[in-house]
């Protein structure tokens, strides 16, 4: 999976984030959000951004925490209004001090 799978694009597109930038500089990339582009499905390609301190993902299609296990300098997490039904997916995130759901 790259910067051509469809999902990630738009997850990029919807911060900002070059295709340049997401293969060259994603490790200094500290913010993502992704909301009112109902366009992301699952959580993936977060791994990318292994600097991650803040993840927002608001209105989406999401039902299940998934994909996070690399970000472990997250310590603010928003996964607001997604139809996600079980907390799971959450334990290398050691650093977590704020968890909306």
């Amino acid at each position: 999976m790259g910067f051509d799978d469809p999902v990630l694009a738009k997850l990029c597109s919807a911060n900002g984030i070059s295709k340049d930038a997401y293969t060259k500089k994603g490790d200094v990339i500290e913010k993502i959000e992704m909301f009112l582009v109902r366009d992301y499905p699952r959580i993936k390609g977060l791994h990318y951004f292994s600097n991650l301190r803040v993840l927002s993902i608001i209105q989406q299609e999401i039902t299940m925490i998934e994909g996070l296990e690399s970000l472990v300098h997250v310590e603010k997490l928003w996964l607001c209004e997604n139809k996600i039904k079980k907390i799971q997916g959450l334990t290398n995130l050691t650093n977590l001090r704020e968890l909306y759901l």
